[in-house]
């Protein structure tokens, strides 16, 4: 007989009692004020959105947020839930629930877990209405027991004070429901052990000079992933700060620490990881031996890496010995890997063999830079210069008879150990093996060219010549750059 017209939709209002202004609206999130208000305008309408997929369109929300907001009016007492599915709900006046002495809080249950919440807090702090629905959510919607739920709030009031924020403690209701935690009894054992874990974190920041202050969530779950993902024991927790000397000391530093231990093998005890912290550092002492001042620099555990794989092949000390090559030479990692491939080549693997080798090298230069002195020869050594004294040396000559000779050329011009080959070739042929015996003997005139021209002396000697391989067991070629800067610090001297 009665109804509104086709504009009423449009241009008519809807009633909201001043006292749910007043008492509900200051205590309740504004998703619930808003499915609250949508509902109320819907109870006065004909046709009414079936379903709450439905509604959750209209309000762009979730369907399961709108069942939540109107538990949360039931709980309030002025919505009673006739059915579920379909959702059927009837609105009440708030102040006709109050006039009547009905009350607002019909759910027995609720009121039994609001009490609890308030007695945990008692006079440290005022707990809203909106907080206890918050955490009466955690049992509708997450599954937990309210004990859990309880234990979970008397958990962060001793461990963050009673003014933690309810969105943080949403945050650990929803790990311990991932982690399967239900009943009180599961609840007990997840907070001992989160428990445990905040001591635990704790005692590592003040480990790393972080005093005077409480452990951070992303420390604590940092914490957590060390102990319960890694399954590093305190202790090596612990042992493993002693290594964030050398940087930073931060939890990010120490993160990188464990992740290296994790990866290079299964140290997770106290002893277990100073015992691998210490083998480390004792094998990273003769790393640096070897590979520190060779360009370029190295990162730590690529310097490591590449000394283990030098290592399958030579000993330490050769390793030595061919640093200190590159080193007097100015080379590199390069040419040090250069080195220890021709030493592989030729069967030069063992320290004894290096070192006697080595010795012949620096023994020739030695004598060398002396001859060039004797004889007032200036400039490098060169290959042709190592060909004639290996030639002199092969055939017996003396260092006595070599310097003596070197001595005779002190005047010559031109090619000195030209001049110095024919008359040691001279005495050689002769027999003569001592200074005082070619101090008797005439030295040869030298040969003059046919033409006038300059032959080229260093191919004029007669005597045997060497291949590349009899000229390597000698000299490296690598090693003309060390024999090169032997000559050139001879000079500065």
């Amino acid at each position: 007989m009665f109804r509104f017209g086709p504009d009423a939709e449009e241009y008519g209002v809807t009633a909201v009692e001043n006292l749910f202004i007043r008492d509900f609206l200051p205590s309740a999130k504004g998703d619930q004020v808003k499915v609250y208000l949508w509902g109320l305008y819907q109870s006065g309408r004909d046709g009414a959105f079936a379903t709450l997929e439905d509604a959750a369109a209209e309000l762009n929300i979730s369907a399961s947020e709108i069942a939540a907001a109107m538990r949360y009016w039931e709980r309030r007492g002025l919505v009673t839930i006739e059915a579920e599915d379909p959702p059927r709900y009837v609105f009440h006046s708030p102040r006709q629930r109050a006039s009547s002495g009905a009350g607002f809080e019909a759910d027995p249950s609720y009121l039994d877990f609001a009490e609890s919440v308030y007695a945990a807090f008692g006079d440290r702090r005022k707990v809203r209405p909106s907080e206890i629905s918050q955490a009466w959510e955690w049992v509708q919607d997450m599954g937990l027991s309210p004990e859990a739920v309880l234990m979970l709030i008397n958990h962060m009031i001793s461990t963050s004070g009673p003014q933690f924020t309810f969105k943080k403690a949403e945050s650990a209701a929803a790990a311990m429901r991932e982690g399967g935690v239900v009943s009180a009894e599961d609840a007990e054992a997840y907070l001992r052990l989160d428990l445990s874990l905040r001591k635990g974190c704790e005692k590592v920041i003040r480990a790393l000079g972080k005093r005077g202050r409480m452990a951070s969530d992303a420390e604590i779950a940092m914490y957590r992933k060390w102990r319960v993902e890694w399954k590093f024991e305190h202790d090596a927790i612990m042992a493993a700060t002693e290594e964030t000397v050398r940087g930073e000391p931060t939890m990010a530093y120490l993160d990188g620490i464990l992740s290296g231990l994790r990866s290079r093998g299964d140290a997770r005890t106290g002893d277990q990881v100073e015992k691998t912290l210490r083998t480390e550092k004792d094998e990273y002492a003769l790393v640096s031996e070897v590979t520190g001042g060779l360009k370029p620099a190295m990162q730590r555990q690529v310097a490591v890496n590449l000394y283990r794989q030098w290592r399958k092949t030579f000993p330490h000390g050769v390793l030595v010995c061919a640093a200190d090559e590159c080193r007097r030479a100015g080379g590199g990692v390069e040419e040090m890997a250069m080195l220890l491939s021709s030493w592989e080549k030729k069967g030069m693997t063992d320290e004894k063999t290096v070192s006697a080798y080595l010795d012949r090298v620096h023994q020739a230069n030695q004598e060398l830079r002396g001859l060039f002195e004797a004889c007032g020869r200036d400039g490098r050594i060169t290959q042709g210069d190592r060909a004639w004294y290996l030639n002199w040396r092969d055939r017996g000559a003396t260092l006595e008879l070599m310097t003596f000779a070197a001595e005779k050329a002190l005047g010559v011009s031109g090619n000195k150990l030209s001049y110095m080959d024919s008359i040691l070739n001279s005495w050689l042929d002769k027999g003569i093996t001592s200074a005082a015996e070619a101090a008797a003997e005439q030295p040869p005139a030298r040969e003059k060219r046919p033409g006038g021209k300059k032959g080229v002396t260093a191919q004029q000697f007669p005597q045997r010549t060497y291949t590349d391989s009899q000229m390597d067991q000698f000299f490296s070629p690598f090693l003309e750059q060390a024999l090169k800067k032997d000559t050139e610090d001879g000079d500065e001297q």
